[in-house]
């Protein structure tokens, strides 16, 4: 049965300043047809391969000079950026974010600032990506169960297989956009001990559980995509 998720938007605008570095249009994108809903499920899958280390390396933050040590090597932003487009280098990047902050910031408490507005952008971006993945799925389910209805007269035989065939690829968007949550979400997690920490509790911990709520959501709609294919 499929999963009831309530209202949504008709319109999708944000503009992912540090971490996406895309922009959607001001009146944002219809949710005219189930083409426009799975493009953005793509746009927005990519554009969370972004690291936080990464969107901070290549923007105007860190200097040239900038060098952190990882594992026992000096490497610089740009090689450690390049790393992370790579998607070869989520521990990299996670150790890069870390370095960043302890370079750019002498204090706790500034650093404190700087994650929770990394963390807010974040969360903001993973929101969106939530919303569009709902879209996805309530129309493709709509798609699919028309489909197998016609399927069962004898009609719209490769009309479904190719309806399923399109499900299974923007499935696979999901797990792409999942799988870098959750490298993000490493990446935040290794900056606890760089912020105010109280009673073995760190000042991010209520961000950190807010974004794997959201990471459990996505997987949620994820799943219930996979069980009506």
């Amino acid at each position: 049965m499929a999963r009831k998720y309530g209202i949504r938007p008709i319109f999708i605008s944000i503009c992912f300043t540090l971490l996406a570095g895309c922009t959607v249009p001001a009146d944002g994108p219809t949710r005219a047809s189930s083409g426009d809903a799975e493009k953005d499920l793509r746009v927005m899958s990519s554009a969370l391969q972004r690291t936080i280390f990464e969107a901070a390396a290549t923007g105007a933050v860190v200097g040239p000079g900038f060098v952190v040590v990882y594992h026992g090597r000096r490497t610089d932003a740009a090689t450690l950026a390049n790393s992370a487009i790579a998607g070869a280098a989520v521990g990299a990047a996670a150790g890069a974010y870390v370095g960043f902050l302890q370079k750019k910031y002498s204090n706790q408490e500034d650093r404190l600032e700087r994650v929770k507005s990394d963390l807010d952008k974040n969360a903001q971006e993973i929101q969106a990506t939530i919303s569009v993945m709902r879209d996805v799925v309530d129309q493709q389910q709509r798609e699919l169960a028309e489909l197998r209805a016609q399927a069962a007269t004898g009609a719209g035989d490769q009309a479904l297989a190719k309806e399923v065939a399109q499900a299974n690829a923007n499935l696979g968007e999901m797990q792409k956009a999942i799988s870098g949550a959750e490298n993000r979400q490493r990446e935040f997690e290794s900056t606890r001990g760089l912020v105010p920490i109280s009673g073995g509790s760190s000042a991010i911990d209520p961000e950190l559980q807010q974004l794997s709520n959201q990471i459990a959501a996505m997987r949620a709609i994820a799943s219930d995509l996979a069980e009506n294919i």
